[in-house]
C-alpha cells in the first residue's frame, strides 16, 4: 500500500475550529512544471495543493478555494498560513502523511 497518498484530508480544528478540514493534493512534477518558474513560491504551490476545504472567514462565510481567488492566501491570518504550509504534505513526517 502506498505510504504517501496523493490526496489526503487533514482536520484543521486548531486554526479554524471544530469540524474544519482541508483536502490536499500532493504536488506532482507535472503540477509544479505548469507554474511559471518565476511564480514557484510556497504560496503558489499551496494554491495548487489545496483541493477542497470548509474554511470560513471571520463572519462564518465560506472562503473560496485559493485557486479560485488569487490573493486569498496573502490575506488570511499568519497562523492559518503557517498551518497550511506545515500540513500540505510537502514537509510532514511519514506517519502524519498516511491519512
Amino acid at each position: 500500500m502506498r505510504i504517501y497518498k496523493s490526496k489526503f484530508r487533514v482536520e484543521s480544528d486548531e486554526v479554524q475550529g471544530p469540524g474544519s478540514w482541508v483536502e490536499f493534493q500532493r504536488p506532482t512534477w507535472g503540477m509544479i512544471s505548469n507554474i511559471p518558474e518565476s511564480d514557484r513560491t510556497g504560496r503558489r504551490l499551496l494554491e495548487v495543493a489545496i483541493l477542497d476545504w470548509n474554511w470560513t472567514d471571520d463572519n462564518g462565510d465560506p472562503l473560496p478555494l485559493p485557486k479560485d481567488a488569487p490573493g486569498l492566501l496573502e490575506n488570511i491570518p499568519q497562523q492559518e498560513s503557517n498551518w497550511l504550509s506545515e500540513n500540505a504534505g510537502m514537509t510532514r513526517n511519514a506517519e502524519a502523511q498516511k491519512n
